[in-house]
């Protein structure tokens, strides 16, 4: 998404043919990634928790990424510019990276929440994820969708 970024592995003629495989590629919609990055909060279990102070923080200490309805903003790691990943961008990502099976965007909320919290999380993603399809369905182009 960062770096080498889409464009460049469509231009080299996708992921196929810039990896020299010719076999099925999966991608993911890069929301696992996004979500590492997050600061740990109340809701996170003890092996989150460990982690360093200043991990999912800015330089101004401010939390790097936010969840929203519309997807979710973070800080790029290569120069901190604001990205913003939505359900429709990540397909057209995979889309152009020439994935033969493409991953929806989901939330990927901490180990120990609470009921409530879990059900708003499979909640939002399942709006995501029929908004994933929407984009997907627009042109398939013999790519398959498979939601986690």
């Amino acid at each position: 998404l960062v770096h080498p970024g889409p464009e460049v592995v469509r231009s080299a003629g996708g992921l196929h043919a810039y990896m020299g495989r010719d076999r099925p590629i999966i991608t993911d919609s890069g929301g696992f990634q996004v979500f590492s990055l997050a600061q740990s909060s109340a809701e996170d279990g003890p092996e989150l928790k460990k982690r360093s102070h200043t991990k999912g923080k800015n330089r101004d200490g401010a939390s790097v990424v936010k969840v929203s309805e519309e997807g979710v903003s973070f800080r790029s790691y290569f120069d901190e510019s604001k990205i913003l990943l939505t359900p429709e961008s990540t397909v057209q990502t995979q889309k152009a990276l020439g994935s033969d099976i493409i991953i929806p965007l989901d939330e990927l909320p901490p180990y120990h929440v609470t009921r409530e919290r879990l059900e708003q999380s499979v909640s939002l993603s399942h709006r995501w994820m029929a908004r994933s399809l929407r984009e997907h369905l627009k042109d398939r182009q013999q790519q398959a969708m498979y939601a986690v």
